[in-house]
């Protein structure tokens, strides 16, 4: 056991391979660098494009693989797999003041006991009276003329940093009470095309 507990490799990235080739993994390298920095200190070692390769069974066209890079200060690791998106029927307001995933961490143990508290399928985390992320992804809401993501997200996700730049979405503070401005909601995450995990906000309960 390391100081890291049961976690060999404390971070990690969950990348896209889509048709057997990674879209946006100049975004992963940012944040890879970014991470590295905050928690071990120092210059980053890892040049993802260097060192990622696709294993064969994940380079079918019409195929979306989930690629997982685990890391640590001196080493990383690597695995492959079929992507398929959650079904999700409802989702939970849950706040909870106490929870930090500022950085892209293995162990998501506390994000999975809300959840699962929750009896939802999926949870809206609310932290300090303002709406974060699910437990997996980032948030954008409709409002019938602009896309607004919550301002200060537990984590800032490659695709959201995209997508912000792009000018798809802007940043906004969104509040649990003011939910009934949005008609609809979209998941963001960097496995997800845009507007793939699309709902309704009659499927947020609670609050």
């Amino acid at each position: 056991m390391n100081s890291y507990g049961k976690y060999t490799y404390p971070l990690f990235e969950s990348i896209l391979v889509k048709d057997g080739k990674i879209p946006h993994l100049s975004w992963h390298q940012q944040r890879v660098t970014y991470s590295y920095e905050q928690l071990f200190g120092g210059a980053c070692p890892f040049d993802l494009q260097r060192i990622l390769s696709i294993p064969r069974q994940c380079r079918e066209m019409g195929t979306t693989y989930k690629l997982r890079f685990f890391y640590h200060a001196t080493g990383y690791d690597t695995d492959c797999s079929p992507y398929h998106p959650r079904r999700i029927r409802n989702f939970a307001l849950v706040t909870s003041d106490d929870t930090d995933y500022p950085l892209k961490y293995t162990d998501r143990t506390a994000l999975e006991r809300l959840r699962k508290k929750s009896g939802a399928d999926e949870i809206i985390i609310v932290r300090r009276g303002m709406i974060t992320d699910t437990s997996f992804s980032n948030l954008a809401f409709f409002d019938g003329t602009e896309w607004h993501t919550p301002h200060l997200p537990l984590l800032r996700g490659t695709a959201r940093e995209r997508l912000l730049r792009q000018g798809v979405i802007r940043e906004k503070p969104i509040y649990p009470e003011t939910l009934d401005r949005y008609s609809r909601f979209s998941l963001i995450n960097a496995l997800l095309e845009w507007g793939q995990q699309e709902f309704d906000t009659a499927l947020i309960h609670g609050g």
